[in-house]
């Protein structure tokens, strides 16, 4: 009996102890690793974009990233987040976007962007060419619609992340074509 009481107390005590440490982390300031042009990059925002870069290394080269790759990597994802969001200010100012048409075309479209044809798993393995119908069933397989195991559901993920990677890749290659044609026309048409 005086087990019991004993066990129900220190349990208690424990249970405090942990959901007071809980709670007083709520409140703790989120982690950023930087601030650009006013935005806050969240900790965990960038290491999120930092694993998807490394495991979009991996299934391009087909092998595991490490040392200068790692880095090198990092480094990148640094980059295009910096110029993401300082650029992409600027689109949102002038109005630049490309639209979701225009992304589906870069994408199965008669000309396909070139870093979706240069995706070693959109090449026909017989050929070794660029194949739309593969670019086509891989986007169908991104529905997770009925699936209940675990491990299909994490690998639908992992394709999921892996595609949102190529597609912002593509959107902000193309802002950046659009927004760089605009100051070129706007430069020639004051030089006259």
């Amino acid at each position: 009996e005086k087990r019991v009481l004993l066990l129900v107390l220190v349990g208690g005590a424990m249970l405090a102890f942990v959901l007071g440490d809980f709670l007083t982390n709520t409140d703790r300031k989120e982690q950023f690793v930087a601030e650009i042009e006013g935005e806050k990059i969240s900790a965990l925002d960038f290491q999120n974009k930092i694993e998807t870069a490394n495991f979009v290394y991996e299934v391009q080269t087909g092998k595991n990233i490490s040392g200068e790759d790692a880095e090198r990597v990092r480094n990148s994802v640094w980059e295009t987040t910096k110029k993401e969001i300082i650029l992409g200010k600027e689109f949102e100012e002038i109005g630049i976007s490309v639209s979701d048409e225009e992304l589906k075309e870069m994408v199965v479209g008669q000309y396909p962007h070139q870093y979706v044809v240069s995706q070693p798993m959109f090449r026909n393995q017989e050929t070794g060419q660029f194949d739309r119908n593969l670019v086509v069933n891989f986007i169908n397989s991104l529905n997770a619609e009925g699936v209940e195991d675990p491990a299909q559901l994490e690998n639908i993920n992992k394709a999921k992340s892996y595609w949102s990677y190529i597609e912002n890749a593509i959107k902000q290659q193309k802002l950046e074509e659009k927004y760089f044609m605009l100051i070129g026309k706007a430069m020639n048409a004051t030089s006259l």
